[in-house]
């Protein structure tokens, strides 16, 4: 089993292409991901995303919950829902978030609760710890931001289904 717990120091990420070198510094800055997906294969040299892309690890790899930004062990996400920083064909970061849930009659779904701070031109989500993630086209925007939501992401589409306002 990988146990690998980091440190995340500093302060985002910049973003580019799968070639690019992303700097990991958590200050709130958007952090677009290369790629994103269900973990369903985890070793101690590979992450597999959806049984279909594999991405190489390294000892120097971050990973660290979406929510907080504080560091988590690798080791246990197997099953849950994850974005990734590439620096070429390596992962730099792994932004981690909640586990799966399933209800009868419901897409597979994982949640990202936090301060939505605007929607983009390309309908992204960009909160304000950061994480990007893309809007489905049915998905209304709240009217007014900042505000406190619960992402409901559908993790085979990659998209975010609904955003819930929370109350502060």
């Amino acid at each position: 089993m990988l146990a690998i717990a980091v440190a995340v120091g500093g302060a985002g990420c910049h973003h580019a292409s799968n070639t690019s070198s992303p700097r990991l510094v958590l200050d709130g800055r958007p952090r677009y991901a290369d790629d994103q997906g269900v973990v369903t294969t985890l070793d101690s040299q590979h992450i597999v995303l959806d049984g279909k892309r594999s991405h190489r690890l390294t000892d120097k790899v971050r990973v660290f919950a979406t929510a907080t930004m504080e560091p988590v062990p690798l080791s246990g996400r197997l099953g849950q829902y994850v974005q990734l920083g590439l620096k070429g064909d390596t992962i730099a970061w792994v932004a981690t978030f909640t586990a799966i849930v399933q209800l009868p009659g419901t897409p597979r779904l994982a949640f990202h609760i936090g301060t939505l701070e605007r929607v983009d031109a390309k309908r992204r989500a960009i909160f304000r710890d950061g994480t990007v993630l893309a809007l489905d086209e049915e998905a209304a925007a709240p009217p007014s931001v900042p505000v406190k939501v619960r992402a409901d992401i559908d993790v085979d589409l990659h998209r975010i289904r609904e955003l819930v306002q929370l109350s502060d």
